[in-house]
Order: C-alpha cells, then structure tokens, then sequence
C-alpha cells in the first residue's frame, strides 16, 4: 500500500517524513494510553507494550547487525525523501529506542510495586531523549535531529513520544516523579512551582536571542550577551517568586500548625478532664491513648500499656468473673472494628490488681481521612456503683414485699391468734359474773382466764420479737463454728440431743442474729424429736461460688414436703399445742434472720425420717 501525504508525514517541514513503522508505534502508543487507567484493560495495554517494543527492538537489531528483517515496509507512506534516512521506511535510531523504552514502560506499568516505578523511569527516560530533538528544531540545530545514524529522527514522531512518555508518568500518580510532586510539604512546594518554569523559561529565552540574530538585530556575540543576562534575570525573578510563596506557605503552615496545636491542646483537656475513661485502639487492637480517668479506672499507667504492646483485651478483659477465660473473638468491644460498626453495652473488665468490676462501654470504629477504619475508640463508665445502687433498690423491694406479707400474717393473727385467747377471757369473766356461779366454778374460771392470758402474753412477747428482727444489722466477721457452739452452750442441747459440728466458713454477719438463729434451728430439732429415739443433730458447712452452705439435719419426726414453705410462715403449726408446745414462730424467724442477710433458708424433710435445714449465706454483706 502506497501513500503520499507530505502534509500529513512532515508537519514542520524538515525533510524528515515519519515513517510507517513510527505512526503504527505512535497509533499503539494512544491506545495504550487511553486503556491504562481502566484496570480491566490491562491485557490491551500489555499488549500493546509488546507491540511497541518488538518493533523498536527489532529496527535496533537491523542497526546493529545490518541484516533486513523486513519490518520496514509493513506498511509504505512511498517515497518521501531521503534526508537523515538510512534504509527507506525505516525508523531511525533515536525513534527505535525510545518507542522500545515506552513499550518496556507500557509492559511494566501493568504490573505492581518495583515494576511501576520502573515504567514510570522509561517514559521520563523516552521523553527526555525525544525532547533533545525537539529542541533542535526549536533552535534550527539539525546536528540534534538529523544525523541519520545519530540523532535522525522526524520532529513529529519526537513530539508523540514526548507526549506518550509524559501521559504515562501523568497516569500514574503514585510513581516516581508524580508522587514527589503531589507530596503535601515544603520540597514539592518548590518543584512544583519550579519544574515547568525550570525548562520553558531558558528555551524561550534562548529562542528569543537566536530570532534577533536571525532578524539582523545583533550579532551572536551580542545575542549571547542578552540570553545570559536575560536568563540570569529570569532565574533571579524565578526565586524571588518561589521565595516569595515558600514563605507565605510557610507562614500559612505556621498558622495552621499552631490551629492544630490548640486544638491538640483543646482536645488533650477535654479528655485529660474528662470523668469518662476513653481509649483509642489501632487496627491490631493495640491501645495507642488512654486519658487519666482510663488509667484510674484500669490501674494502668498509659505508657505501661504502650510498652507492653499488647492487645488491650488481654490487659483488662481477659477473664470472665467466674474465673474462665474471655477469647477476644468473644468481646463485644472488639467487635466494633472487624465490623465497622458502634457496639455498646456492658460488661465486666479485670482491674490490675485483679479484682473484677462492672462497665458500660460504647466502641466506635475510628476512620482516616479517607474513610478508612483505623482503629477503635472506647468509652468506659464504671458502673459499680449503679449495680450497687439498683442491688440495694431490689433488696429494699423485696424486703418491703415481705413486710407486706407480713402485715397479712398479722392481720390474720389479730383477727383470730389474739382474739382467741381474748375471746376465752370474756367468756370465763361472763361465768364468774354468773348469779348460780359456785366457788368450784369460779376456781375453774379464774384457773382459765390466767390460762388464756399467759397465752396471749405469750403471743403478743414474741410477735414484738419477730418485729426487733428488722432492726439495723451489725456487721462483722462471724465464726458460725463459735456461734453453733454458744447456741448449743445456752440451750443446754448437749444434754438433750446428741451434736455434732463439722468445719463451718466465716462470713459477715450480724452475731447476735446469727446465733439466734441457730438455736432456733437446733431448738426446732430437739422439739420435734421422736419419744422413742435420742434426738442426734449433724451441723455442717461449705462454701460453694463465695457463699457459705450450712446444712442442720435431725433424725425427728420429719415432715411432708407439700408444707416445705408453711412451716416458715409466722404461727403456723403442723401439730397440734397440746402435742409440741411451740408459738410457730420460731423457723418464721429463721429464715427473716437468714433473708436480712440476703440469703436463703430451704427445708427438706421426710415423715419419720427426720429433716434437713440448708442456709445459704453470702461470703460478705452489703446493707
């Protein structure tokens, strides 16, 4: 195929057409260019690369070797001239290698890493060696792009290179020279601003002096003078300018350095006086901040923290309060990261001395300018005290709850416990009244009434009894070994039962009711023995998860267990007076001694096979 456009083939009319072989290269250049931001084109660009340097490698290997592969005449523009041409239709020297370097670069820009950089480094290196010959048709200095086996080339295959070689660096804005330049600080404030400056400035000038000389203006001795005074003036302009604006971007910097640092400085009181703990984590968990409130809270001095380099989990959330261990893959604040998302809710951390205590916590995913999650930031509130408070609420619940019921027991007792007695009275004072009343008769009424009396003293004595129950507790420490041992010793029970105690924990208690209740227990024992068997007593204790279990077992008379919770109501009797005496209100007051102490008081019994009682009893006591 022959054409022949001079127009197209030398634009500036230098004698030296672009070949075939160059505008094909020129063509793949484009595309390339065109497909290398669209990762999904790669395959076009590495192609096109190989394309591209295949045939400048090969043009080159004609060069060195003499032979003719034949790659010149692909395709035939005809015969143009030929002025700084070896071998029609062949590329020249300078075109071969640069069009090899730019689809070397093409080739490597696909690729990551080392191999970007280098793409990047070819395209600078192709379009610097073309710019050389560009300049020579600036400057009308054919030594710089006619030299047929030198410097040969024609000015628009220099100037497509040029621009492909710097469309490629442009294109990639994380290599080489386009990364120093897009640098936020002082060194690329002055390349950007004199790079362009730096090489258009010396050839215009340049250019400038050589178009007087060509005019006739001046001779070259003189034109010398003005390009090296005018250059001189150029570049003294040039960085009094760059001097200028480094210095107004640095009083700009300052001013916002010093913005910064009051709100560091800002910032840095708020959380320092801030009565919540904050926290800062970076992506691999690790506490990076931690403002005093946090350090009080956790027991951790912040650089501790720092030093140990650990994630924070494994300093303050480690173990679960029953002692197993806590995976962070568990932890509902480590959450907040892998997630993206804010967490918030409670939980329990370890203290540095190892106690453990309750928290409310929000967790936040931290993210970077550019929306990336970084790191976590927590809030932490102890909240220790709230428990404290809503325990205390709920204990003063049920403690009014059963004042409540207790109030109905009493109802029921004054409306027919105490009438009974009272009822007796006014029926025995009416027959002493009587006219046809003897003198036995009124011995018997007179025996009664005292009778019925004494009953209703009795009732009314320890009714106030059962009531001094919810008078203020003094706690201490309490051996219920000691206290088992007073109880029994004031019972006089050795003589009647036989005992025996096993090891009993401490607690904290309040002494005097926790030996009331106790004989009240052993007492309740001896009462309901069987006639025909000596009464034996077990009292032993454990403690199981911080409390303290005491089981008091008989071998009595036993109980159904269908009247498991009556037998602990106040008054109420199983049997009938006239066979165990008794008020019923001894085990009611047991277990209101046991209940003050926020325990619990359970019975298991058998009819004829005697009974068990089992207290539970906390390790330690809060009012």
């Amino acid at each position: 195929m022959a054409l022949r456009i001079p127009r197209l083939s030398d634009w500036f009319d230098t004698g030296i057409p672009v070949v075939a072989n160059a505008a094909l290269c020129s063509t793949a250049c484009g595309v390339a260019l065109l497909c290398h931001r669209a990762s999904f084109r790669k395959g076009c660009v590495r192609t096109a690369g190989v394309f591209i340097a295949l045939v400048g490698l090969l043009t080159l290997s004609q060069f060195l070797t003499g032979l003719d592969l034949g790659i010149d005449d692909l395709v035939s523009w005809g015969a143009s001239g030929a002025f700084a041409t070896v071998s029609p239709g062949r590329l020249r020297p300078p075109a071969a290698l640069s069009f090899a370097l730019l689809g070397l670069a093409f080739v490597f820009s696909t690729g990551r890493g080392r191999a970007q950089h280098w793409a990047a480094t070819l395209g600078i290196v192709a379009a610097s060696m073309s710019s050389i010959s560009l300049v020579g048709v600036l400057y009308g200095a054919d030594e710089l792009y006619a030299l047929p086996r030198l410097t040969g080339i024609a000015p628009q295959s220099a100037l497509m290179i040029a621009v492909t070689g710097i469309g490629l660096v442009v294109s990639m804005p994380d290599q080489g020279l386009m990364k120093a330049l897009a640098r936020d600080d002082s060194e690329a404030a002055v390349l950007r601003r004199l790079l362009l400056p730096a090489v258009i400035l010396p050839l215009t000038v340049g250019w400038m002096g050589r178009l007087g000389v060509t005019a006739g203006w001046y001779d070259a001795a003189f034109g010398l003078v003005i390009q090296a005074v005018s250059q001189i003036a150029v570049l003294v302009a040039l960085v009094w300018w760059v001097a200028t604006s480094l210095n107004r971007r640095e009083e700009q910097l300052e001013g916002a350095r010093a913005a910064v640092r009051e709100s560091n400085r800002m910032l840095s009181s708020i959380t320092d006086n801030a009565s919540t703990a904050i926290l800062l984590m970076d992506a691999g968990q690790r506490c990076t901040y931690m403002n005093p409130a946090a350090e009080e809270l956790t027991g951790f001095a912040s650089e501790e923290v720092l030093a140990r380099g650990v994630p924070l989990h494994e300093l303050i959330h480690h173990t679960r309060p029953d002692g197993s261990h806590y995976p962070m893959s568990e932890c509902p604040i480590d959450r907040a990261l892998p997630t993206r998302n804010q967490t918030t809710g409670e939980d329990v951390f370890v203290h540095k001395d190892g106690h453990f205590y309750p928290i409310a916590f929000t967790a936040s995913p931290l993210r970077d300018a550019n929306h990336v999650v970084v790191g976590t930031v927590i809030e932490v509130r102890d909240i220790s005290e709230q428990k404290r408070r809503a325990e205390q609420l709920r204990r003063q619940s049920e403690q009014l709850q059963r004042a409540n019921e207790e109030l109905g027991y009493f109802t029921v007792i004054a409306a027919h416990d105490l009438q009974e007695p009272l009822r007796k009275i006014m029926t025995y004072i009416d027959m002493l009244a009587a006219p046809d009343a003897d003198g036995e008769k009124r011995a018997d009424a007179h025996r009664r009434i005292l009778k019925a009396g004494s009953r209703m003293r009795t009732l009314i004595d320890v009714l106030l009894d059962f009531a001094t129950l919810d008078k203020e507790l003094q706690l201490t420490t309490v051996d219920l070994g000691e206290c088992v041992a007073t109880a029994v010793e004031e019972l006089g029970a050795d003589s009647m039962a036989e005992i025996q105690v096993g090891a009993i924990p401490t607690v904290e208690g309040d002494p005097v009711l926790l030996k009331q209740l106790f004989q009240n227990l052993i007492d309740n024992a001896v009462k309901f023995g069987k006639r025909d068997e000596r009464c034996r007593i077990g009292i032993s204790g454990e403690e199981q998860d911080g409390r303290c279990v005491i089981r008091v077992s008989d071998n009595g008379i036993g109980f159904d267990m269908k009247y498991a919770e009556k037998i602990f109501l106040p008054l109420q009797r199983l049997h009938r007076q006239d066979e165990y005496s008794g008020t019923g209100i001894g085990l009611a007051a047991c277990r209101k001694i046991v209940q003050r102490h926020h325990g619990k008081l359970t019975a298991h019994g058998e009819v004829g096979s005697g009974a068990t009682f089992i207290v539970e009893l906390p390790r330690r006591n809060a009012l």
